[in-house]
């Protein structure tokens, strides 16, 4: 049973793509964005270098693709691949075939990830308060979400602040509305 009850003032949903609170206790709708960001999932492959001092870089490359785009990431070990695209142009078997085209790799297993973008119409509610990807998603490199995430907590931190640690509708209402004028 996974089921506790558990007493606070206030509840950090930072269950990811779960959302264990914002949509499952909350009930907190999904804004979707995919009429202006198709992309709905991606294929993962790693491959060994062939030639380090050339291939590892420190930057991530990204590269035009027939229905979305490529990241590269080199390593440590090995080059990191991924496949963004949207299923309504290219299924998963033709998009990671694409892909391991693209790199020349066939033998490394492949993850595939499906994915939506968009976000909570209000990652504030009552005495819940969605932080990373349970508030929303817009690509899988995450900077995006890396930065969206770092300002939900700094308003977080500010609101608590200037109210003396008080955290109440008020203070969610102000919230939500920051958060969602940051991303529109």
């Amino acid at each position: 049973d996974r089921t506790a009850n558990i007493s606070g003032d206030l509840y950090l949903d930072c269950s990811g793509f779960s959302a264990i609170l914002i949509d499952g206790v909350c009930k907190r709708p999904w804004k979707s964005v995919e009429n202006i960001l198709p992309t709905n999932n991606a294929v993962a492959i790693r491959k060994k270098y062939t030639n380090p001092q050339k291939e590892c870089h420190p930057y991530t490359g990204s590269t035009t693709m027939d229905s979305g785009w490529m990241w590269t990431i080199p390593t440590y070990d090995d080059l990191a691949y991924g496949y963004v695209y949207s299923d309504k142009y290219i299924d998963k078997d033709d998009a990671e075939k694409e892909l391991r085209t693209k790199i020349n790799e066939w033998n490394a297993p492949a993850k595939h990830v499906p994915f939506r973008t968009g976000q909570r119409d209000r990652i504030a509610f009552k005495n819940v308060y969605a932080v990373g990807l349970s508030a929303g998603f817009l690509e899988p490199l995450e900077a995006t979400n890396l930065s969206f995430t770092v300002h939900a907590i700094d308003n977080l931190f500010n609101a608590l602040n200037i109210t003396n640690g008080i955290y109440n509708e008020d203070v969610s209402l102000l919230l939500s509305k920051k958060f969602r004028m940051a991303v529109d």
